[in-house]
């Protein structure tokens, strides 16, 4: 129904009665939800004079007037009256408006939650059945490595993987530590040869002989060259012998 409220203060103190500001704010600041259920405010008409009005939809008038008293009383009197609502002017086409729009929002909500809820009960159930079908896969996998040992033989496996290249490495290792002390005994056997310990020998002395003559063979082209460029005429050598010879 479409309520009237009217707002009665004993005196005018302001140019808007204190009780319509008081109003104003429980609605503007704490919204639709400070208020009971079934009532809708739909129009707040202040006056500056000592009665303002209000205009409501509600459930049944007695729930408005109930909490109009129990908000306002202590800066006005109010009175509820249900209005006439067929013979109103200006009125129909702005209430219809509102409440069209109140209904399209509520079931608008009222489908988004439906929406959500089922969708999060199908995440739940799908997540409960991927869940179910890990465990399944779970069950089956160890029942197969019960009858397969593939955990078992993997292990296995790898441990003799593994053992086989320990051996193959250690066997290389050995090997060529053998091949190594077998070139050095092939060496010192070679060495006490005395056949090739001679040659050896030999070889040495024909070099430490071809050191020598080289050595000499240096020394006496040396001593040529110093005897030629005494005699030559014009080097300083000549000159100065023949500068002796005109001295005495």
């Amino acid at each position: 129904m479409l309520v009237l409220a009217v707002h009665t203060v004993e005196e005018v103190s302001a140019r808007i009665p204190f009780c319509m500001m008081v109003l104003n704010d429980v609605l503007s600041r704490q919204g639709q939800d400070s208020v009971p259920a079934g009532l809708k405010s739909r129009f707040l008409i202040p006056t500056s004079g000592k009665v303002s009005v209000s205009l409501w939809d509600a459930s049944d008038l007695a729930t408005l007037q109930a909490w109009l008293d129990e908000t306002l009383s202590e800066y006005c009197v109010t009175e509820c009256f249900e209005a006439v609502e067929e013979f109103s002017q200006g009125l129909a086409v702005e209430l219809a408006r509102m409440r069209v729009s109140e209904n399209v929002s509520e079931k608008t909500g009222a489908a988004a939650a439906s929406v959500g809820e089922k969708a999060s009960v199908a995440l739940s159930a799908t997540a409960a059945k991927a869940k179910e079908a890990g465990h399944k896969v779970g069950q089956r996998f160890e029942e197969l490595d019960q009858k397969l040992k593939l955990k078992e033989k993997t292990s296995q496996t790898y441990t003799k993987a593994r053992e086989t290249t320990l051996v193959v490495g250690s066997t290389t290792k050995v090997a060529l530590g053998k091949v190594g002390q077998a070139a050095t005994v092939a060496k010192d056997r070679a060495m006490q040869n005395k056949v090739v310990a001679g040659s050896v020998s030999r070889l040495g002395s024909g070099l430490s002989f071809l050191n020598r003559a080289l050595t000499q063979i240096g020394d006496t082209v040396i001593k040529s060259v110093q005897e030629m460029d005494k005699d030559e005429p014009g080097s300083a050598a000549g000159a100065e012998a023949e500068g002796s010879g005109k001295g005495e």
